[in-house]
């Protein structure tokens, strides 16, 4: 599958090449015949995450661009998301864009997949199925059990926390 912006990946080759060039202990990046793939796989880490809102446009094929719903508005917000037009509904805030933070955190989730390969997917299998410790000869590793157990979770922290402002995890209740 070759790389699409805006259908399966929300960062080309070009820009991650860009956001890389200024960042430190990113020299795999440039050697890696993966890009494509890896920015594929990012995408779809992040796309799993439960953000807050909705797509800005049923028809995208990403999670973002989002629209979300202002209550400090004080406007009804209970409408048929498949036929309103949001950009057009009060108390709506549509964005027009991905926000950079989201392109970014793309980019550091590929670079974590690509230093971590295997070993840390393995890692990331393990504490989802509830593994809290193990060991492998004199190799031992403990993990918290409530901490990464979630299969919600990005390899890189960098990328969470570019995310953060974008993450659900509350709701609001009348």
């Amino acid at each position: 599958m070759s790389l699409i912006v805006g259908e399966n990946s929300y960062v080309s080759v070009d820009e991650a090449t860009t956001y890389f060039a200024d960042r430190l202990f990113a020299d795999e990046w440039e050697s890696s015949p993966d890009k494509d793939k890896l920015l594929i796989a990012a995408t779809r880490c992040i796309d799993r995450l439960p953000i807050k809102g909705i797509k800005a446009d049923r028809t995208q094929a990403l999670e973002f661009p989002r629209a979300l719903y202002s209550y400090s508005r004080g406007i009804n917000p209970y409408h048929d998301p498949l036929r309103d037009n949001l950009h057009t509904l009060p108390g709506w805030v549509v964005q027009q864009d991905v926000p950079q933070a989201v392109k970014d955190a793309v980019c550091e989730e590929a670079l974590s997949i690509l230093k971590g390969g295997q070993e840390a997917s393995k890692r990331a299998d393990l504490q989802r199925q509830g593994v809290t410790s193990f060991s492998l000869g004199s190799l031992s590793e403990s993990y918290s059990a409530g901490l990464l157990a979630s299969s919600m979770r990005l390899m890189s922290a960098e990328a969470h926390e570019l995310l953060a402002p974008y993450l659900g995890g509350g709701y609001h209740i009348d």
